[in-house]
């Protein structure tokens, strides 16, 4: 295969991802000030997302207590939701029969490290991204790496256009799961 082939493919996807129907996809619309950044109360809601359990923005002013650990892969906030919780968004605007497929980016806090948050996403109740154990991509207050990358399984947009997106972590135990840039491509 050549350059040519993987230069396109990346311009294409990042094309795409730049018109994502996905709103505050890179969760920095919002500025929380109260710690520990759990969405509600007097933080605010999310904007584009509904929360389950403890879930909220990170970090909170200077104060980074899920985020210890991977470069944020857009801007500077990233959502956490701590042991088992969701965001869930209602995306509007994709085409009728055409095929899309989510792209985002995870991590978890190192501090947990021993016990790894298990991911899933879904879309319309479908599981499109399988529970996946998520491991800190790098040591405590090590902010080189980057967040690990998921893609879905391919997904048909129904008549409507409108899909229910969620975001989950299916772990009970004390952890922490901290997601960025989640985009909707759509399909050749």
């Amino acid at each position: 295969m050549s350059a040519w082939f993987f230069i396109t493919q990346a311009f294409l996807a990042v094309s795409i991802a730049a018109g994502s129907p996905v709103e505050n996809g890179s969760f920095e619309t919002d500025r929380f000030s109260r710690a520990p950044g759990y969405a509600g109360g007097a933080n605010g809601a999310m904007t584009g997302w509904e929360t389950e359990g403890r879930a909220g923005l990170n970090p909170v002013g200077r104060q980074r207590p899920f985020h210890d650990n991977g470069r944020v892969p857009q801007g500077k906030q990233v959502a956490v939701i701590q042991s088992a919780g969701a965001l869930h968004q209602t995306v509007d605007g994709l085409q009728p029969d055409k095929r899309y497929r989510i792209r985002l980016r995870a991590n978890a806090r190192y501090f947990y490290a021993e016990t790894e948050p298990v991911l899933g996403v879904e879309v319309d109740g479908a599981e499109v991204i399988s529970p996946v154990k998520i491991s800190p991509v790098g040591d405590r207050h090590d902010y080189r790496p980057p967040f690990h990358l998921l893609i879905s399984e391919p997904f048909t947009a129904p008549a409507s256009g409108n899909v229910r997106l969620t975001i989950r972590s299916i772990r009970d135990e004390e952890c922490a799961l901290l997601i960025d840039d989640v985009t909707i491509e759509s399909l050749p």
